[in-house]
């Protein structure tokens, strides 16, 4: 077994936003839209991801060179997960009742966008995960010690 990458949660939120043209709904999401943690813009939509490494005591692998003394071991990660949660946030209109049906039709075009371009950064997220699973995988650590507990310690 190995380390492996998962997506876990993926949640979305909403904030409300309103008025009677599209120009008008624009100017509300760019004052109520979320801010962006790296750059500080709003945006019209957000999506905050977190990636966990979960690794035991038991997820590693020694492997003591025989003959050698001090003992040497070489120690891999045998399993562990890396878990990919993300949090997207979206634009909902209060009503659409004073835009006109093209409005109305271009609004529903654009939350579509929105949410496509959000699930992006959820997917590249998940990217991410899989690519530290690889590199932890590639990874080992040499130890020595007086004997196998104390050279895994040292690994």
């Amino acid at each position: 077994m190995a380390v492996t990458a998962r997506k876990g949660r993926i949640s979305t939120s909403t904030y409300t936003v309103s008025g009677d043209t599209l120009a008008a709904i624009n100017q509300d999401i760019e004052r109520k839209g979320p801010k962006d943690l790296n750059d500080g813009k709003r945006y019209s939509g957000l999506c905050q991801g977190t990636l966990t490494l979960l690794i035991g005591a038991k997820d590693f692998a020694l492997v003591v060179k025989p003959g050698s003394s001090p003992v040497q071991v070489t120690a891999t990660l045998a399993a562990g997960t890396v878990t990919s949660d993300c949090e997207i946030t979206l634009p909902r209109l209060a009503s659409a009742k004073a835009l006109s049906p093209a409005a109305q039709k271009e609004w529903s075009r654009f939350i579509a966008a929105v949410e496509k371009h959000e699930d992006g950064h959820v997917d590249a997220y998940f990217d991410e995960a899989k690519a530290l699973a690889q590199e932890l995988n590639a990874m080992s650590a040499q130890g020595s010690g007086k004997d196998e507990k104390s050279a895994g310690v040292a690994a």
